[in-house]
């Protein structure tokens, strides 16, 4: 049985991110292979990544993924002018990634300035910070109050209690609308 460290999902992830470093487009790993790089193993059937685009680079992403994995130029092309995801299928491991383009308001923009650089095995690569990927959990959850993602707050919240920054996470967790439910996790320092 194969740890996480040696799965081809990783060696997909890896490839990814050396092609985003490569063509120095800046990203951020999101979503639950996040979850990793902050000391919670957890399985995922593909990867997120936040990318900074524009609507003119469409080739240039092209270019990027052509070989190796499937991409539609079409996908590309509606993402990046509404702000969307489009994804990327590794042709070798056959595992899915969701890259989304980030969005221009003040959250995402502060969401994205605050990403980290951090390693897991030999990858070393941006991710969300673990306020951020709270909130993130919290806003992707509070339409379905997703079991898995109430879980994955709470071992965050758990595990990182003593490294979180509370006044930003109730700044944004207030301005987006959901300050109550993010307190559910924790008692207010």
């Amino acid at each position: 049985m194969s740890t996480l460290l040696e799965s081809p999902e990783l060696k997909t992830l890896e490839r990814v991110i050396e092609r985003l470093n490569r063509a120095s487009i800046p990203y951020m790993l999101t979503g639950s292979m996040a979850l990793n790089f902050y000391g919670h193993p957890r399985a995922t059937n593909d990867f997120d990544i936040v990318i900074e685009v524009e609507s003119r680079d469409t080739e240039r992403l092209i270019t990027i993924f052509q070989d190796g994995f499937y991409i539609s130029r079409e996908a590309v092309q509606e993402a990046l002018n509404l702000e969307r995801m489009f994804n990327i299928l590794d042709e070798e491991t056959i595992f899915k990634v969701d890259l989304i383009v980030r969005k221009n308001d003040p959250f995402s923009r502060e969401q994205f300035q605050r990403r980290r650089l951090k390693e897991l095995g030999s990858i070393k690569g941006y991710v969300i910070s673990p306020e951020d990927l709270i909130l993130a959990k919290l806003e992707w959850s509070k339409e379905s109050r997703s079991e898995m993602q109430e879980r994955d707050i709470r071992n965050l919240v758990t595990l990182l209690s003593d490294e979180l920054d509370y006044s930003y996470l109730e700044r944004w967790a207030e301005r987006l609308g959901f300050l109550e439910r993010l307190k559910q996790y924790y008692v207010s320092p």
